[in-house]
């Protein structure tokens, strides 16, 4: 049993009609009326209701576009999958906090569900995106070029601008980029230059253009095992290509030789079997992946720890499982 009932199709009609003559005639004095953007709201309010049903409701339950966390896909795909639901309306989802994994493009898919990258930070509010009319290679593979008005460039560790292609740094010049940390004038030096320019920690890549840049992880998120660097970012999109695997992140675990170790930080979806490293490991030599990037440490949880944004608590993760080593608990 339907909450709300129709209206009949006279009533609708007579709304409608209303609704066009009411603006037509109304529209001498409302190009002089600087509130007149109410008045047609109201309007198109009366030609959209066609139930007892509120307007905002059903505008509410009929999204056409999203912008949210990236781990917030997963959610939605999860409930999908226990409770399907009509989509339609949904345009796009703008993706932020972190990049999109290639396994998640191909989980929405099935759904009409499509995802677009937006990239920025609180310092440098979000200024690069990809747009609706970017072509798929562009989509899937990169996270946008910078909005209008702004300048990117990807620099070495000495600041110096790099080869298209090369990875380096993000910096970021525009009217989005913050003045400075409050109090803090010496994190601000390190964070900004005398001209403009703004240093995310980021690491990233330009196209052959130098237009469409790829965010490749964090500086922090590097993992240095016996001299090797592991992006953690590239381990954590071949984890998620695991069967049943929900969620993932890949942090540092100390070692007395090597430094550091990498951790794989997995929760399982619903009804998923139950998954071990060495099940893990087989996975990546099954990918011919280097050997020195495999997961060699495994926690299970029932969910990864995240902030109210959505973004995953990566130094939660990284505490827990210096705990678990200094306690001499197992891999999973």
């Amino acid at each position: 049993m339907d909450l709300y009932k129709e209206y009949p199709a006279h009533i609708v009609f007579m709304r409608r009609t209303f609704a066009v003559v009411a603006g037509v005639l109304a529209l001498p004095v409302m190009l002089f009326w600087k509130d007149r953007a109410r008045f047609y709201s109201y309007l198109h309010r009366v030609w959209a209701k066609t139930s007892e049903k509120p307007v905002w409701m059903d505008q509410a339950e009929k999204a056409t576009c999203v912008l949210g966390a990236t781990p917030f896909v997963f959610d939605i795909l999860e409930e999908l999958r226990q409770h399907p639901r009509d989509l339609s309306s949904l345009r796009f989802f703008l993706c932020g906090g972190t990049t999109i994994p290639p396994k998640l493009f191909e989980d929405c898919r099935p759904f009409g569900i499509r995802l677009l990258s937006i990239y920025g930070s609180t310092e440098s509010s979000p200024h690069s995106l990809v747009r609706l009319n970017d072509t798929r290679e562009h989509t899937e593979e990169t996270d946008g070029c910078a909005v209008d008005g702004v300048e990117i460039r990807v620099v070495d560790d000495n600041r110096h601008e790099v080869p298209h292609g090369q990875e380096g740094e993000e910096a970021s010049r525009g009217p989005q980029v913050f003045v400075g940390y409050w109090g803090e004038p010496e994190m601000t030096a390190r964070a900004l230059d005398a001209d403009g320019w703004y240093y995310s920690g980021d690491y990233c890549r330009t196209d052959s253009e130098g237009r469409y840049i790829r965010i490749t992880g964090r500086k922090k998120d590097i993992i240095v095992r016996g001299g090797e660097n592991i992006s953690s970012r590239e381990v954590e999109d071949i984890v998620l290509e695991y069967p049943g695997v929900r969620e993932a992140a890949v942090v540092a675990m100390p070692d007395e030789r090597l430094g550091e170790r990498s951790c794989a930080c997995v929760s399982m979806r619903p009804g998923a079997p139950a998954m071990h490293l060495t099940d893990l490991v087989a996975f990546f030599d099954g990918r011919r992946v280097a050997k020195y990037k495999f997961p060699e440490y495994l926690v299970v949880l029932d969910a990864l720890p995240r902030t109210s944004s959505g973004k995953l608590q990566k130094f939660a993760l990284a505490r827990m499982v210096r705990e678990r080593v200094a306690a001499g608990q197992p891999s999973d």
